[in-house]
């Protein structure tokens, strides 16, 4: 998060840094634009009003941020184009990847970075992870999707390019696919992460609907829910659908959704009136 509000403060020039992380963290987990009145309920008991409006209107002039007028109330959403800059984010690409068609094609990327370049190692293999590289082994790392350009042009700006080795093939011997599958991702403790995120989607849900929530509790489950869902996002390889069974990230998106949507119905219901 602290990088998002570096590159929020950037944007938008001089500002208050919680009140710019939290524009963009309601801006995020919104699927619709939100009414400045609910910025203004969120931050007002911290922020002066005055600040609020200030730096909104900083982010609107950089083209983040766009502000529509909707009767007598002003809403505001991020710009979807503006959402990777801001949020550097590789979710989106791997998401991009998992919908089209697989190639057949393993990438693989073998590492010996020395000592001296630690941090540059340590960058390269937070990256490669984020990216959803599974580890085959100690500095070899795979992929089912082509970031070879992109990989090999950051270790050119990072200095190492000359201590990287990229391949990419089709596994013939050895290890079954399957069993190289359960080894380098964990992805049964990222598929219980999603079955937690439904669960506590539908339990939320079924408080909306009979009313057994106050405006408090109910916006801080939201959150609760949403840093799980977003954290198992991140952690999700988004492998090609042969190798997953019963995945269920598409159910847990469109649960998600569709609770989001509900969740700043009602809470809009209670703060525009």
């Amino acid at each position: 998060m602290e990088k998002i509000v570096k590159k929020l403060v950037k944007a938008s020039g001089k500002g208050l840094k919680n009140l710019l992380e939290g524009y963009l963290f309601l801006l995020d987990i919104s699927c619709a634009p939100i009414s400045r009145k609910i910025m203004l309920a969120q931050f007002g008991e911290i922020f002066n009003p005055h600040s609020v409006t200030v730096n909104l209107q900083r982010l609107s002039k950089k083209g983040f941020i766009s502000q529509l007028k909707d009767k007598n109330n002003i809403l505001i959403k991020v710009f979807e184009s503006k959402k990777f800059q801001l949020l550097g984010d590789y979710t989106t690409i791997k998401i991009d990847k998992f919908k089209k068609k697989w190639d057949g094609v393993w990438r693989l990327i073998i590492y010996d970075i020395p000592e001296i370049k630690k941090a540059e190692r340590e960058y390269l293999r937070i990256t490669l992870k984020l990216l959803g590289f599974g580890k085959i082994q100690d500095s070899c790392l795979a992929s089912p999707y082509d970031y070879s350009y992109f990989v090999y042009d950051l270790c050119k700006k990072r200095g190492i390019a000359d201590y990287i080795c990229l391949y990419e093939g089709k596994f013939f011997a050895g290890k079954n696919t399957d069993m190289l599958i359960k080894e380098a991702w964990n992805l049964g403790k990222i598929k219980e992460n999603y079955h937690k995120v439904i669960t506590a989607i539908d339990d939320l849900s079924g408080k909306i609907g009979g009313g057994r929530t106050d405006l408090k509790d109910f916006y801080k489950e939201y959150i609760d829910i949403y840093n799980l869902f977003k954290e198992t996002v991140m952690q999700d390889p988004f492998l090609p659908e042969q190798f997953l069974i019963d995945w269920p990230f598409k159910e847990t998106e469109n649960k998600f959704k569709i609770l989001a949507s509900s969740v700043f119905k009602n809470v809009g219901k209670k703060l525009l009136i």
